[in-house]
């Protein structure tokens, strides 16, 4: 593409927009190598770049390069694309289960909490809002009839790398189960996969039973 065409547009703008609709590789050339012209053809993110008058040997290889980074970009593009998908089809899935999620990392940082596990904590939109984690454990504690229990697993999640389960006891009376497992990343432990299932009226009956 010559950077210099007739027109209303020029070469530049006529490559961005082949680039754009199109995803086919562009390589410019021009007989002005000025600062104005190569900071706009950046813009387009051109495969190539050759001064006039063009070297058969130069442009032979401007274009072997063009079409190899063409096809390393369109490959990366296609990763992207399922990345995307996986990580919709993944908060789909935690959206549409009826149990309360929450992954943190090691140092206890939240990582996702899917609207169920906001909805059974009944955790207030502020301290949703606000991004704090801190505030959110916190928060989380004072529901809870012994909250050291879960307070040691969170300070202590690299300690732990296997499933465990155990049951949570609300100050109203409320009880969550909670089944922990190990959030892997590159063979070693990253984090902790929460999720929590409401059984108070298990309980309730169960306590009924017995009485």
């Amino acid at each position: 593409m010559d950077i210099r065409i007739k027109g209303e547009m020029d070469g530049i703008d006529t490559a961005e927009v082949i680039r754009n609709r199109f995803g086919i590789p562009v390589i410019f050339s021009t007989a002005y190598l000025d600062h104005e012209r190569i900071e706009r053809a950046k813009i387009t993110m051109p495969f190539g770049y050759v001064l006039k008058p063009i070297q058969e040997r130069d442009l032979k290889v401007t274009i072997q390069m063009a079409l190899y980074v063409a096809k390393v970009d369109v490959e990366r593009k296609k990763t992207e694309e399922a990345l995307k998908e996986n990580r919709e089809l993944l908060r789909t899935t935690l959206e549409s289960t009826t149990d309360g999620i929450l992954v943190v990392d090691q140092k206890g940082d939240v990582l996702h909490k899917n609207s169920r596990f906001a909805e059974m904590w009944r955790i207030p939109e502020s301290i949703l809002d606000s991004g704090d984690d801190n505030t959110l454990i916190e928060f989380i504690l004072s529901q809870l009839k012994d909250p050291n229990a879960f307070l040691t697993k969170v300070k202590h999640l690299y300690e732990i790398s296997d499933e465990n389960f155990d049951t949570l006891e609300f100050i109203d009376g409320r009880y969550f189960d909670r089944l922990s497992r190990p959030l892997m990343r590159n063979d070693a432990v990253a984090g902790r996969v929460w999720s929590f299932r409401d059984i108070t009226e298990r309980k309730q009956a169960e306590e009924t039973l017995r009485k």
